[in-house]
Protein backbone atom coordinates (compact mmCIF):
# COMPACT_ATOMS: atom_id res chain seq x y z
CA UNK A 1 0.00 0.00 0.00
CA UNK A 2 1.30 3.39 -0.87
CA UNK A 3 1.30 5.74 1.87
CA UNK A 4 3.31 8.76 0.75
CA UNK A 5 3.54 10.14 -2.87
CA UNK A 6 4.78 13.31 -1.96
CA UNK A 7 8.21 13.65 0.26
CA UNK A 8 9.57 17.35 1.22
CA UNK A 9 12.91 17.75 2.18
CA UNK A 10 12.39 21.00 3.39
CA UNK A 11 15.51 22.62 3.95
CA UNK A 12 14.70 26.77 4.26
CA UNK A 13 17.20 28.94 5.05
CA UNK A 14 17.56 32.57 4.42
CA UNK A 15 21.56 33.99 3.32
CA UNK A 16 22.99 36.93 2.15
CA UNK A 17 26.50 37.03 0.20
CA UNK A 18 28.14 36.65 3.60
CA UNK A 19 26.37 33.32 4.02
CA UNK A 20 24.44 35.02 7.23
CA UNK A 21 21.72 32.53 7.94
CA UNK A 22 18.64 33.92 9.54
CA UNK A 23 16.58 30.80 9.23
CA UNK A 24 17.24 26.83 8.79
CA UNK A 25 15.10 24.01 9.74
CA UNK A 26 16.57 20.58 8.96
CA UNK A 27 13.84 18.77 11.17
CA UNK A 28 16.56 17.03 12.49
CA UNK A 29 15.67 17.84 15.96
CA UNK A 30 12.10 15.37 14.95
CA UNK A 31 9.81 18.27 15.59
CA UNK A 32 7.75 20.41 13.64
CA UNK A 33 5.89 22.12 16.24
CA UNK A 34 7.33 25.46 15.55
CA UNK A 35 5.66 25.39 12.06
CA UNK A 36 2.20 26.40 11.56
CA UNK A 37 0.08 23.62 9.64
CA UNK A 38 -3.06 23.87 8.23
CA UNK A 39 -5.14 21.01 7.05
CA UNK A 40 -7.33 23.39 4.60
CA UNK A 41 -9.35 20.55 3.21
CA UNK A 42 -10.37 18.86 6.52
CA UNK A 43 -9.12 14.74 5.67
CA UNK A 44 -6.99 14.60 8.44
CA UNK A 45 -4.19 13.84 6.70
CA UNK A 46 -1.52 17.47 6.83
CA UNK A 47 2.05 18.16 6.57
CA UNK A 48 3.95 16.28 9.46
CA UNK A 49 7.66 15.40 9.73
CA UNK A 50 9.08 11.92 8.47
CA UNK A 51 11.94 10.30 10.49
CA UNK A 52 13.16 7.55 7.74
CA UNK A 53 11.82 5.69 4.76
CA UNK A 54 13.08 2.31 3.88
CA UNK A 55 13.32 0.24 1.26
CA UNK A 56 11.78 -3.28 0.48
CA UNK A 57 14.61 -4.68 2.87
CA UNK A 58 14.42 -2.24 5.44
CA UNK A 59 17.54 -0.04 5.15
CA UNK A 60 17.01 4.12 5.06
CA UNK A 61 16.69 5.75 2.17
CA UNK A 62 15.96 9.08 2.85
CA UNK A 63 16.96 11.46 5.54
CA UNK A 64 14.78 13.13 8.10
CA UNK A 65 11.85 15.16 5.84
CA UNK A 66 8.73 17.21 6.05
CA UNK A 67 5.76 15.21 3.75
CA UNK A 68 2.68 16.01 2.31
CA UNK A 69 0.46 12.94 2.03
CA UNK A 70 -1.44 12.38 -1.25
CA UNK A 71 -2.40 8.45 -1.23
CA UNK A 72 -3.45 6.89 1.79
CA UNK A 73 -5.17 3.52 0.67
CA UNK A 74 -7.36 5.89 -1.60
CA UNK A 75 -5.95 9.10 -3.94
CA UNK A 76 -6.09 12.03 -1.90
CA UNK A 77 -6.50 15.79 -2.80
CA UNK A 78 -4.99 17.38 -0.02
CA UNK A 79 -4.87 21.26 0.32
CA UNK A 80 -2.37 21.52 3.44
CA UNK A 81 -0.30 24.68 4.29
CA UNK A 82 2.83 24.37 6.82
CA UNK A 83 3.95 28.42 7.74
CA UNK A 84 7.80 28.64 8.91
CA UNK A 85 8.32 30.37 12.35
CA UNK A 86 8.52 34.03 11.67
CA UNK A 87 11.46 35.05 10.31
CA UNK A 88 13.43 38.38 11.82
CA UNK A 89 15.45 39.93 8.65
CA UNK A 90 15.75 43.45 10.15
CA UNK A 91 19.18 43.51 9.81
CA UNK A 92 19.85 41.67 6.66
CA UNK A 93 20.65 44.07 3.69
CA UNK A 94 21.38 43.07 -0.37
CA UNK A 95 19.78 40.19 -1.62
CA UNK A 96 18.15 37.66 0.39
CA UNK A 97 17.86 33.68 -0.70
CA UNK A 98 15.23 31.72 0.28
CA UNK A 99 16.60 27.87 -0.41
CA UNK A 100 14.99 24.41 -0.01
CA UNK A 101 15.19 20.35 -1.27
CA UNK A 102 12.68 18.39 -2.35
CA UNK A 103 11.83 14.95 -3.96
CA UNK A 104 9.44 12.77 -4.38
CA UNK A 105 8.97 9.36 -2.59
CA UNK A 106 9.00 7.65 -5.77
CA UNK A 107 9.93 8.69 -9.67
CA UNK A 108 6.92 7.35 -10.42
CA UNK A 109 5.19 9.81 -8.16
CA UNK A 110 6.83 12.92 -9.63
CA UNK A 111 4.05 14.90 -10.89
CA UNK A 112 2.91 15.88 -7.58
CA UNK A 113 2.25 19.72 -6.95
CA UNK A 114 3.70 22.25 -4.35
CA UNK A 115 3.39 26.05 -4.61
CA UNK A 116 6.04 28.28 -1.81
Amino acid sequence: MKKITFLAELFAGFAMNAQTVFFEDDFNDEDVSDWEVYDEDGDGNNWGDIFVVTDSDGNPVTPISLISRSWQSNPLTPDNWIVSPAIDLSTASGSVELSWKVSAAAATWDNEKYSV
